[in-house]
């Protein structure tokens, strides 16, 4: 009977673990990369998250806090922005005029959406449980977390 039970708890956490973690993990990272590959882009900004730079490199990543300081790095030469959802994970809320911009590509980035990233951040934006698990959902509700817009 005791075998049976640590059977039980045992594929439950397993099922648990498969649901809560590793259903998050497949990345559209190398998508992005691949993208800007084929178009030859040699430099690109991102909004508050790295997620891409691994996937990138060499191209140089600048990552940015506030869309104010696209107009600086667009005259330095950049030309593509990756509209990171990273963001919504930071509480950083600074990116409303990016947002609405065309986007010549997007990607689903399911990391982006994982109930666990937002409870761990919570502690450093402050938000309530409740809060944290409406960002979430609505970050779940969003058609793309990853959007490449071509600055003008």
């Amino acid at each position: 009977m005791l075998g049976v039970l640590v059977a039980l708890a045992i594929g439950f956490n397993l099922y648990r673990i498969e649901r809560e973690v590793y259903a998050y993990t497949p990345t559209n990272y190398p998508q992005v990369a691949a993208w800007l590959q084929h178009q030859r882009v040699d430099t690109l900004i991102s909004t508050i998250g790295q997620g891409a730079a691994p996937f990138v490199a060499p191209v140089p990543v600048a990552v940015i806090t506030d869309e104010n300081q696209l107009l600086a790095l667009r005259q330095q030469g950049h030309q593509y922005v990756l509209l990171d959802a990273y963001w919504r994970v930071a509480g950083v809320h600074r990116f409303e005029a990016l947002r609405r911009q065309p986007v010549v590509a997007a990607w689903r980035e399911l990391q982006l959406t994982s109930p666990l990233l937002f409870l761990e951040h919570s502690e450093y934006t402050g938000l309530t449980y409740h809060q944290t698990l409406a960002s979430q959902q609505a970050a779940a509700r969003d058609s793309f977390q990853l959007r490449l817009i071509k600055l003008d």
